[in-house]
């Protein structure tokens, strides 16, 4: 049976989208894929590299009225997620699809998917499941279900369901919580409940194993797979395809997997393992890929920093040789407490790399861990110290508000010193006038004056 697919990605993840093309490549014998390109550099390069199992969509043969009105209240991500669903329609009804399952460009086969198609029968829509590991659980916020795997048969239901997410989706999409809805994804959660007989949700826990799900697992690399063994039942089967969500490329080559302190935990032989892999590819991309093309690859890391160096990656290196080699490819800065690069032709030297990867850098929670903490800890130092300096800015504005307030209040007292100093002198001056003039009335009467005018009284 023939698979076809759809994807949307633009030339920021066009380096995810070709990882994940060629892994299916690899393992699905037969299938399509349409790939909406998101900028005209992304179609150029996917049009130049003439993948032989795929149709390249630009953005001016996809886009209604309806998608470019909503287009410019939206984010770049938020309108990807808008129309994730719409490429599906699109891709059904213009290549007169049976059935399409959409993929996230950042998703990555490691086995053949027929299994998971499989499953859907008689269904016509087929879901995956986020099946996360609790601590991670965001199921009420982000949604029960992933769209990252997801199927729809060009039948009477399949067409329902789909026409009425699109509806949704160019509606309300955007990435916030708001009444019951988050982006593309909070919307499945009511299929199956409203079409028990119609959606199929994934059983095989090959497909859809992502880093808030993968603690779960125990990993097992054979010839020619990589087994998994769900830790609550022993239950065994192949893994299809990992989500690699969270992942992330610095501008320098330098490669993040999320596990920082709000990060997910992934544990050291997924890294090993499944990361690795993600990582050669990338990196063998670079072979293929227009320098032109700003895209996510990975390259020997720039600059290291001095604990991670001498502390964590170097006494990895066994091999005398090996330590050396490394060794003398970077130069070490006082003043910056770094190592850097000495010739930056190394930054894609495929030997490098893969020494690199191959001694576990950044592929080794536990070693790397205290560095975690170090950061965390530094993190948490300088909090404290901005708390300090806000409570001394505070305590500072405090201050001088009282010495303004004291300084009015003596401004205040002064005035009123003032006021009774003038009202003493004015009622003296008074006195003293009452007292003359009794004084000039006694002297008048003593000489038999009569004065007719009638003095005030003190």
């Amino acid at each position: 049976m023939k698979y076809n697919y759809c994807t949307l990605f633009d030339s920021k993840y066009l380096s995810r989208g070709l990882a994940m093309y060629f892994s299916l490549e690899r393992y699905s014998k037969n299938f399509h894929i349409y790939i909406f390109a998101f900028d005209s550099v992304c179609y150029d390069e996917l049009k130049r590299l003439n993948l032989k199992n795929a149709s390249i969509i630009p953005l001016s043969d996809f886009e209604d009225e309806r998608l470019l009105t909503i287009k410019t209240e939206r984010t770049r991500q938020e309108y990807c997620w808008t129309c994730a669903s719409s490429t599906i329609k699109y891709s059904i009804e213009k290549f007169n699809l049976d059935e399409c399952t959409y993929l996230d460009s950042d998703i990555f086969f490691l086995n053949d998917p027929s299994p998971l198609h499989n499953e859907l029968k008689n269904k016509s829509v087929l879901i995956t499941d986020h099946r996360y590991t609790p601590i991670y659980d965001q199921s009420l916020k982000s949604g029960r279900y992933c769209v990252q795997f997801i199927t729809f048969k060009n039948d009477v239901v399949g067409k329902k369901i789909l026409n009425d997410w699109v509806d949704k989706c160019l509606e309300w999409c955007y990435a916030r919580f708001e009444g019951g809805k988050f982006g593309d994804q909070k919307y499945l959660d009511e299929w199956a409940d409203n079409f028990p007989n119609s959606v199929h949700e994934l059983i095989h826990i090959g497909g859809g194993v992502a880093p808030w799900n993968i603690q779960q697992y125990e990993i097992y690399e054979t010839e020619g797979s990589i087994e998994l063994v769900e830790k609550s039942s022993n239950r065994k089967e192949n893994l299809i395809f990992f989500h690699f969500h969270d992942f992330k490329i610095d501008q320098d080559g330098v490669w993040n997997f999320g596990t920082g302190p709000e990060g997910y935990r992934i544990p050291e032989d997924a890294l090993r393992v499944i990361y690795k892999k993600y990582l050669e590819t990338l990196f063998a991309l670079r072979a293929i890929i227009d320098t032109n093309v700003k895209t996510d690859l990975p390259s020997v890391p720039k600059e290291i920093g001095k604990d991670e160096f001498d502390e964590i990656f170097l006494p990895t290196l066994n091999d005398y040789t090996t330590r050396h080699f490394i060794r003398n490819l970077y130069t070490y800065s006082l003043e910056q407490d770094k190592y850097f690069l000495t010739d930056e032709k190394n930054l894609v030297n495929e030997q490098v790399f893969k020494t690199f990867l191959d001694n576990g850098f950044h592929l080794n929670f536990y070693k790397y861990s205290y560095l975690g903490l170090n950061s965390i800890f530094k993190e948490h130092s300088k909090k404290k110290d901005a708390l300090i300096e806000k409570q001394d800015a505070e305590q500072k504005e405090k201050d001088a508000l009282i010495e303004k307030q004291d300084a009015a209040q003596k401004e205040k007292d002064a005035l009123l010193l003032a006021q009774d100093t003038a009202q003493k002198e004015k009622d003296a001056l008074i006195h003293k006038h009452h007292k003359f003039a009794h004084e000039l009335m006694d002297e008048l009467k003593k000489r038999n004056i009569q004065f007719t005018t009638q003095w005030p009284s003190e």
